[in-house]
């Protein structure tokens, strides 16, 4: 990290020189066009600056004046200016004080003073874990999934227990009611309806039909038999 960190202390220190405003110049004494960044970004803006002149002359018939290639300094300027570097050289001081030492296991003092304050810091104030969570899914939140996981695993539930569920309830439905009416089918309305008259019918023809042969000479027969067990009852006896 030490060479990535010389080529940015480098670029922050020099870059500096290519904006120096009108305020810093008068300061230290350089006469003549300082803030070469902003010169170079001039053709950027300057149809944007004659558009809100224009702007203004139609709606207020005025223009403020302000003479060209003149800036005014403010104390406002003046005070921002002292505070950046004040706040720079404090973080300065501070970061030597922590982490000058001649021990390598550093413990960093905000994480013994605030430790909510160090872990929040430390985890990049939980953006990180909260995209897991929110978005992604892979962090579950009290057994559940959210983000895309959580909606492919609800989805794919969803399809698994409602959707094929209602298909193979459909399913199960329609052989259930076709077991259902064949089992009817045949023992209701072919056992009950259509084969049971008949089998009353065949139960009750059965003991007739010893007695009802369809020959002439079996009914002669039965007859003499029959005349001559009344001679027998009523004459012998």
């Amino acid at each position: 990290m030490t060479v990535p960190l010389m080529v940015l202390a480098f670029c922050s220190i020099f870059a500096g020189y290519l904006g120096v405003s009108r305020s810093i110049a008068r300061i230290v004494g350089i006469h003549g066009e300082t803030n070469r960044f902003e010169a170079f970004l001039a053709p950027v803006f300057e149809n944007a600056a004659e558009k809100s002149a224009e702007a203004n002359v139609a709606h207020e018939g005025t223009v403020p004046a302000k003479p060209e290639g003149k800036e005014e300094s403010s104390a406002a300027e003046y005070l921002l200016m002292v505070l950046s570097v004040a706040a720079a050289g404090a973080g300065w001081w501070a970061a030597r004080r922590a982490y000058n030492k001649d021990s390598e296991v550093v413990r960093d003092p905000i994480a013994v003073a605030a430790p909510a304050v160090y872990n929040t810091l430390l985890h990049k104030y939980y953006v990180d874990e909260f995209y897991d969570v929110a978005f992604t899914g892979r962090a579950e939140v009290a057994g559940v999934r959210l983000g895309a996981i959580g909606s492919g695993e609800a989805l794919w539930k969803f399809d698994a227990d409602v959707i094929d569920g209602g298909v193979n309830g459909a399913g199960w439905a329609t052989k259930f009611s076709g077991r259902l009416s064949s089992w009817w089918d045949k023992w209701i309305i072919d056992g009950i309806g259509v084969n049971g008259p008949a089998f009353v019918t065949g139960a009750l023809a059965y003991p007739v039909k010893w007695f009802q042969w369809g020959l002439l000479q079996w009914y002669a027969l039965v007859m003499v038999v029959g005349v001559a067990g009344l001679l027998w009852y009523y004459v012998l006896r």
